[in-house]
């Protein structure tokens, strides 16, 4: 059979499949592309929250190691002459961040911070003189004429941030000095 003047009548049907498949396929890639995306901004993010809490973390040795240098004396009170970081008598209305003062220091501990939006910051308040080790006092018979011992505290707050204003950290401690 000669199929020479013959007109076949095509449907177009493999141009409709190759079509839905290419649509599909396109899908597909811009899903893969959003997930890649996302992907990215977590990574972003942990990266700038672990940032800032290494750099408050690193403050807060810098504050701990300031008072470890004064043990058993009492470190000098915050003054204007004071050379940071200085200690503070305790706050009422909240910690001043950002305000520059004599008992905030601006530091990064050795460690590079070039990228924090705000730089790491420590303050430190003296919380006072307490008597410690009570466990050990003699029933009926007090301290023997002796002093109890007793222990100066210091609150140890310091602050960090990230590479964005939407990272920040802030960790605290309290460090004991024998005074006695």
């Amino acid at each position: 059979m000669d199929l020479i003047g013959v007109r076949r009548e095509e449907k177009g049907t493999v141009l409709v499949l190759a079509l839905v498949m290419l649509v599909v396929l396109a899908a597909m890639a811009v899903g893969a592309m959003t997930t890649s995306i996302q992907e990215q901004r977590m990574s972003m993010n942990s990266l700038d929250q672990n940032m800032a809490f290494q750099a408050a973390e690193t403050a807060l040795r810098v504050g701990e190691d300031y008072l470890q240098g004064f043990a058993g004396t009492t470190p000098p009170v915050g003054t204007a002459s004071c050379a940071a970081p200085c200690v503070a008598t305790p706050y009422t209305t909240g910690l001043p961040w950002g305000t520059p003062q004599a008992d905030q220091v601006t530091t990064g501990g050795g460690a590079s911070f070039a990228n924090a939006v705000i730089p790491p910051q420590v303050i430190i308040e003296d919380q006072g003189l307490f008597i410690t080790g009570i466990s050990t006092m003699a029933v009926g018979g007090g301290y023997g004429g002796s002093k109890p011992p007793q222990s100066r505290f210091y609150h140890v707050t310091a602050f960090g941030s990230g590479m964005t204003t939407n990272s920040q950290s802030m960790v605290q401690s309290v460090y004991a000095i024998r005074a006695n």
